[in-house]
């Protein structure tokens, strides 16, 4: 949010172009041979699509009853294209992070000029998604990007609206902070070991300014919303 109109297309700009940039890092790092994917990456979404569930029992150990859906886009591009295709697809998720990073470091950091603002937003993602942790995963089925990723968009959201999450208004519980629990939600729906994310949120929306009704109805409805979003996505799986 800002109001130089090129400050705004740059930023729009960066954020399209770390999806393809990150896809291409992907590519360059190399097909991925992790005992992981070897165990249940590939095999869960394959016996969820191919009848194996109830059938099979624990070929991949504990990690076979883990929710499938997250892996179903990469098996099912890597069973019918080839490799570097769904090596693309692993790569983009890191790109959206990287995009979703930026416009978050974009919000929080405290300059006021965009134009600074904005350069050091996006050294910022470029950190954060190069650094220790993250850098050895892209392009890789760890699932930990693509987990996170409705997690960040929920940050996202609220740092975006925070003035109507905080006002905690009947409109603003349906427009802000349910939509915000849903995809702060779908993280541990895909992947469970997410759910601290959602947790921090919600704990953290409980510790801004207002009465105490105002705190609760606050976490309570993004919870809601976290509650529902795991539902849609892990729901039929549990």
């Amino acid at each position: 949010e800002t109001a130089d109109p090129t400050v705004r297309r740059v930023g729009f700009l960066l954020a399209f172009l770390a999806v393809p940039a990150f896809a291409l890092v992907a590519i360059l790092l190399g097909k991925e041979g992790g005992w992981d994917l070897r165990n249940y990456h590939w095999y869960d979404p394959y016996a969820l699509l191919n009848g194996r569930i109830g059938f099979d029992i624990a070929v991949a150990h504990h990690a076979t009853y883990y929710n499938p859906l997250i892996d179903v886009p990469f098996y099912w591009l890597g069973a019918h294209f080839p490799d570097w295709v769904a090596g693309l697809y692993l790569g983009a998720q890191a790109g959206i992070g990287a995009a979703l990073v930026g416009a978050i470091a974009y919000r929080m950091v405290p300059l006021e000029n965009g134009r600074r603002r904005l350069m050091l937003a996006a050294v910022l993602a470029a950190l954060g998604m190069t650094g220790g942790g993250a850098l050895g995963e892209i392009g890789k089925t760890s699932d930990d990007i693509a987990g996170t990723l409705g997690a960040l968009a929920a940050l996202l959201l609220l740092l975006a609206k925070l003035d109507r999450a905080m006002a905690v208004r009947r409109a603003d519980l349906l427009a802000v902070l349910l939509p915000a629990g849903f995809l702060a939600g779908a993280s541990p729906g895909l992947k469970l070991t997410t759910a601290p994310y959602a947790v921090a949120l919600a704990i953290a929306l409980f510790t801004l300014p207002g009465s105490f009704r105002q705190r609760v109805l606050r976490s309570g409805a993004f919870s809601v919303g976290v509650l529902a979003g795991i539902a849609v996505f892990g729901g039929y799986w549990f």
